[in-house]
């Protein structure tokens, strides 16, 4: 129970350690897409179902790999036999991805808020404080984007055909930077439709994928190294997959998953190109993707685009 003085002299001097933390922070992997989030429990503690039953954090292991889903609490306590049970990446990916679509839609913005008595020039500055926090919801690490989501949600309702989102009324007038009454109810509902292939959940808002473009940097790489190895085998310039790896350094099972990627049909890769892709569309579930379709009308249908 007491507080002794750090007295020891330093293990490694000021100078390597400054050079470590430069060396970590030049390395670190920048984040481009908000569905990479590994927070497990990013919207914990404002999920509920239609009847105002709450979803809690949970995870399950499988073969050491750890799983993790929001559970409707009765569920867990075994109240009832009938509830949600939701991966945590879909509908983490599903609310980030409607906070950036509607923060950079100004008409959508506008929709969401009392005007009455708004002068123009007021609403300009509204939206692009808008488009501004939809950049920072897009930038920010997994811990501050917590503090983000914290901050403007107070509650994210789920409906089997419509997902609301009820703001804070003090955290979403501080980030517009509009005064707004604090009886004011603001709240976001999209529609939604629920598909399974299998055991995968898809949860698709609006009927009709992200509305604004939202290119995914990870994903057109990874298509360009795709068509880049495809080229270099149909040229010569490599004689195998293994050469492509070791030639650019990269995993070698990896290489070989590029070469399925290398035939998604050419209006699939326009429509990523232009940011249109489906929200659940990451480069990394493409990569791993070990049943992707050859068939390109089949490719569009099981990706999920329209």
């Amino acid at each position: 129970e007491q507080v002794y003085a750090g007295i020891h002299e330093a293990i490694i001097d000021k100078v390597l350690w400054s050079d470590a933390q430069d060396t970590l922070k030049a390395n670190a992997v920048k984040r481009t897409v908000v569905g990479n989030s590994k927070s497990a429990a990013l919207l914990a503690g404002l999920l509920k179902d239609a009847d105002g039953n709450k979803l809690v954090p949970h995870h399950a292991n499988k073969k050491g790999t750890r799983y993790h889903y929001y559970v409707s609490q009765r569920l867990k306590t075994g109240d009832q036999d009938s509830g949600w049970r939701i991966p945590a990446k879909t509908i983490e990916d599903i609310v980030i991805a409607t906070l950036i679509n509607t923060l950079l839609s100004g008409p959508d913005v506008l929709s969401l808020l009392p005007l009455i008595n708004t002068r123009a020039e007021h609403l300009q500055s509204v939206t692009a404080n808008a488009k501004q926090l939809s950049h920072d919801i897009k930038e920010a690490s997994n811990d501050h984007l917590k503090v983000i989501v914290n901050e403007l949600i107070e509650v994210i309702t789920l409906k089997t055909d419509e997902l609301a989102i009820g703001f804070k009324t003090q955290g979403l007038s501080s980030r517009l930077g509009m005064e707004l009454s604090e009886d004011e109810a603001i709240a976001l509902s999209k529609s939604m439709t629920i598909r399974r292939r299998g055991q995968e959940m898809k949860m698709i808002i609006g009927g009709e994928g992200p509305k604004a473009s939202n290119p995914d940097q990870a994903l057109i790489k990874l298509i360009a190294q795709a068509h880049l190895l495809k080229t270099e085998l149909e040229s010569g310039v490599i004689d195998s997959i293994k050469s492509f790896a070791a030639k650019y350094a990269i995993d070698h099972g990896d290489a070989k998953n590029l070469l399925r990627i290398s035939y998604l049909s050419p209006s699939l890769i326009e429509d990523i190109l232009a940011g249109h892709q489906p929200v659940d569309l990451t480069a990394r579930r493409l990569k791993y993707m070990s049943n992707l379709p050859i068939n390109w009308a089949d490719q569009r249908q099981f990706l999920g685009f329209h």
